[in-house]
Order: structure tokens, then sequence, then C-alpha cells
């Protein structure tokens, strides 16, 4: 009689996202992946384990984005510091109309997507560039204006980092 061999179990390996070669849309530099201290100094998140996709030429150009945490995934496309800022004003933006019960956070990105004519997935702040951010905001400012929301657009759109950028640019 014969016994059964027998079964082979098999390890998962583990799913480590490779991290990917992406270029800076400025200056044309490959962008490396760094931890969190090499942008922002080892007293911000001692011991972090957040990394970033930085252009290999900064500070000259400041462009750079987060990856999601343990598998360098990048969050989006990498952004200078006036990106970055008009992206967190969209956000901004999103938050009011969420908490303002007009519609959910969820129902937000479609409607981006169907008003300004792009996938739903290009429809996100995140993965926006100089040009669509401007579009998004403006579906963003019309969503609001039409569900009569009040709001300051001065005190939405302003922030330390934008005043910095300013006096740099001047």
């Amino acid at each position: 009689m014969t016994k059964n061999p027998p079964k082979r179990t098999f390890r998962k390996k583990n799913k480590m996202y490779i991290p990917q070669t992406l270029y800076c849309p400025y200056c044309g530099g490959k962008a490396i992946l760094r931890p969190v201290s090499y942008l922002f100094g080892d007293e911000v998140n001692p011991g972090s384990s957040e990394h970033y996709y930085v252009c290999t030429n900064y500070p000259e150009c400041d462009a750079y984005i987060a990856c999601y945490h343990g598998n360098f995934a990048p969050k989006g496309r990498l952004a200078d510091a006036w990106l970055r800022h008009r992206r967190n004003v969209a956000h901004r933006y999103i938050k009011l109309i969420v908490s303002s019960g007009i519609m959910l956070q969820k129902n937000i990105y479609p409607t981006i997507a169907a008003k300004h004519g792009i996938g739903l997935e290009d429809a996100h702040v995140r993965f926006s560039t100089n040009y669509s951010i401007e579009k998004i905001i403006a579906i963003l400012r019309e969503i609001l204006d039409n569900n009569g929301v009040e709001y300051d657009a001065a005190e939405v759109e302003s922030s330390a980092i934008f005043k910095k950028f300013i006096a740099k640019c001047n």
C-alpha cells in the first residue's frame, strides 16, 4: 500500500514593492527613494520609516512625492512647492464640501472626472499637474457656489508655504 505524500505548502512571498523609476516633470532628473529625514531633517519624525521619491536635483528642483508606508509605491506624481500647495488647497475645498454635507467624499472624484472629461484615476488630486489642478479647484469652487456654501477663498487658499514660495520667487 502506498502512502500519499504530504501536501506541499508554499510560503507566500513577501509582496514587497520594487521601487519605481520616476522622472521629474520639471527638470527631467531621476527621482530617488529617500527617507523622510533627507527632506525634513532628523528632528521631524525621528526613526520614521516614511520614504519619499525626491528629484536628484534637490534642493534646486524642489520636486518630491511621498510613498505608501511599507511598499514604496508613490502616492502620486512628483510635485514642486507650488503644485503641493495647490493640491493642499484642493483638499481643503474637498473637506469643505464634505463637511457642509453637499456630497460624500467617495462621490467627489467621479464628479470631478465627469466635469473635467478625464478618467477616474486621473481625477484624483494626487495625480494632478499644474494645469489640471487649477481645473479641479475651479470645479470644486463651482460645486460650493452652486450649493450656496459661503467660504472665504483667500482663507482657504492661504498658507505659510505659499507665502514662502512667493517670497522666494520675488
